[in-house]
């Protein structure tokens, strides 16, 4: 049984401590069916650059799935795997422990130096694609950051002026009312003063005596 520390680490290191009571407990006889398009466990460490991993396969070379010599559905055994991923580790350990794969090639026919150089030019080219992606994607959010700025700038300055112009027009017809109101007053005042015109100068008619004793005029 398996204390939980043996789990802890990578995944690289997780895989080592599961894989490694597995192929101890495995009969040397056994025969397990085909995987799919081939891939045997040493093609997949392999081609992931996982060295640790490939290592400990080795150890069990009489295992299909350990057997760096073994060819997958396309004709490419592990050290040429390892050339299509770039992993020098990888491809360090298959040749020092593996002489024989060194005149492989792969499916294509294709040897192993031109399979590197394939894999660092694509790994290149796409390492370019990725760094034009992501200054193309800082680009374009500094543009839309600049821009919703931009709006919501443009958004307040007419808020602003939609308010001030609210404002204004109620200023107006606060100014409007109150002169209609002061004219209001203005015609009530004249109207009383004329009104008392009027009726001091019909009792003037009527009293002029009377009516200048009680002004004190006379």
């Amino acid at each position: 049984m398996m204390s939980s520390t043996q789990y802890s680490g990578d995944l690289q290191t997780r895989m080592c401590s599961i894989t490694l009571p597995i192929l101890r407990k495995l009969p040397r006889s056994v025969k397990l069916p085909r995987p799919p398009r081939g891939l045997r466990l040493i093609h997949l460490a392999a081609a992931v650059g996982y060295t640790r991993l490939v290592l400990l396969l080795l150890k069990f070379p009489e295992l299909a799935e350990c057997d760096p010599c073994s060819l997958d559905d396309m004709g490419n055994n592990a050290l040429v795997w390892a050339c299509a991923g770039g992993h020098t580790s990888a491809i360090y350990v298959l040749l020092t422990c593996c002489p024989q794969l060194r005149g492989s090639r792969d499916g294509w026919g294709r040897p192993l130096k031109e399979v590197y150089n394939s894999s660092v030019v694509h790994m290149k080219d796409n390492t370019a694609a990725r760094t034009i992606q992501l200054y193309y994607r800082t680009y374009k959010q500094k543009k839309l950051h600049a821009a919703a700025t931009r709006i919501q700038s443009r958004f307040r300055t007419y808020k602003q002026q939609c308010n001030f112009e609210q404002m204004r027009r109620a200023v107006v017809i606060i100014q409007q009312s109150y002169r209609d109101h002061m004219k209001t007053k203005e015609v009530a005042a004249k109207t009383i003063q004329r009104c008392w015109r009027q009726t001091a100068a019909t009792q003037k008619q009527r009293h002029p005596i009377g009516l200048a004793s009680s002004t004190g005029f006379y």
